[in-house]
């Protein structure tokens, strides 16, 4: 009996060695140790991370039992489940947290309070927010707290709200993205908004907008304003471009992008940025990017623009002398119209070599 049982026991660590080398070649993640498996999670979610990590945790108990020990799993939060949320919170740990916070909840309801009370316990560790409401408001009066660690907040209103919005106090908040189809619907948040780190300032211009609120919240906060995106839409004007650096008066702007829906605008642009009395920040910006063209564009308007570069006007430097880059960036075109598109681009490219050898200093 004896040797019988030693037999066994010689089988069974045969079959463990051969399930074992059956498992490296089928599935080869879990001979990995789980630093590696865990990092090779982590880079998963930060492709996919709307796909939610509940399906690393449904595929086996190996990948489970990882996956819940990777808080990095678990510091972007997308989900509008009250008790996933309840369950997920806790497991990032003192990581810094990423919220999508994307509400279809009517904003009286018990279920909208219980989650807005849930996310404001951990507002000490939000680091990027993004509100995207549909139904509820702006930012919920429930969403109340000082956000320390608030680094990034991106804010799309889809409809009115006749709730007031509390005071947003964020002193580290460093990039603010405004994307509103309703600026109005902003309004309460901009009023009591404070933002003296603000460095990045994205805005999608639409027919609502309000220059009154824009201007007193950067002379309220005294932020030095670095980056500036604008998106215009089909309805504006390229004017409006203006009339935002007029009423915002930013003046230490060194990098602009534009991005630009009709070939009307082009004209009205580079004329606003080849005039110092129009833009101030011009002689320090340092670059410059239009964005998502769909259509050719003059080459002489371009070469104008960048020609009064070296021009002094009333003693002054020329109105873009600090300018270091400048990029043309096109979004999806016909086969047709992108070879006519190559073709400017090379002539454009020998046309400004040409002014760059006859003009050294640029």
């Amino acid at each position: 009996m004896r040797v019988l049982e030693d037999q066994m026991s010689l089988l069974r660590v045969e079959k463990e060695t051969i399930e074992d080398d059956l498992a490296a070649v089928v599935y080869p993640l879990l001979t990995l140790p789980n630093e590696i498996t865990s990092k090779i999670f982590v880079h998963y979610v930060d492709d996919l991370w709307r796909h939610k990590p509940q399906r690393l945790l449904s595929v086996c108990s190996a990948w489970r039992k990882v996956a819940l020990s990777t808080c990095w799993l678990f510091n972007r939060v997308t989900s509008r489940h009250v008790d996933q949320l309840a369950a997920w919170l806790p497991l990032f740990g003192n990581l810094p947290l990423t919220l999508d916070f994307t509400s279809y909840y009517p904003s009286l309801s018990s279920e909208f309070r219980l989650l807005c009370q849930l996310l404001s316990d951990y507002s000490s560790r939000w680091q990027s927010l993004t509100l995207n409401t549909m139904g509820s408001g702006v930012m919920p009066v429930h969403l109340a707290g000082t956000f320390s660690s608030l680094t990034t907040l991106d804010c799309t209103p889809m409809s009115s709200s006749t709730e007031r919005i509390p005071m947003l106090h964020a002193p580290r908040l460093v990039e603010l993205r405004l994307d509103c189809t309703r600026l109005v619907d902003c309004c309460d948040m901009i009023e009591y908004l404070t933002i003296p780190a603000l460095h990045n300032l994205t805005i999608h211009f639409t027919p609502y907008w309000n220059w009154g609120m824009m201007g007193p919240l950067v002379a309220r906060s005294r932020c030095t304003i670095r980056h500036v995106e604008l998106w215009m839409d089909m309805m504006d004007e390229a004017t409006l471009v203006v009339d935002f650096f007029d009423e915002l008066a930013l003046s230490s702007v060194r990098e602009l992008t534009i991005c630009i829906p009709t070939k009307d605008m082009i004209s009205t642009l580079f004329d606003a940025l080849s005039d110092n009395d129009y833009l101030e920040f011009l002689p320090i910006l340092e670059a410059l990017k239009i964005g998502d063209v769909q259509f050719q564009i003059p080459l002489i308007h371009i070469v104008d623009m960048l020609s009064v570069r070296t021009q002094r006007v009333t003693n002054k430097d020329g109105t873009m002398a600090n300018l270091k880059s400048f990029k043309l960036t096109f979004g999806s075109l016909p086969a047709t119209t992108r070879s006519c598109m190559m073709n400017w681009a090379r002539r454009w490219t020998k046309r400004w070599k040409n002014y760059a050898t006859s003009n050294p200093k640029d």
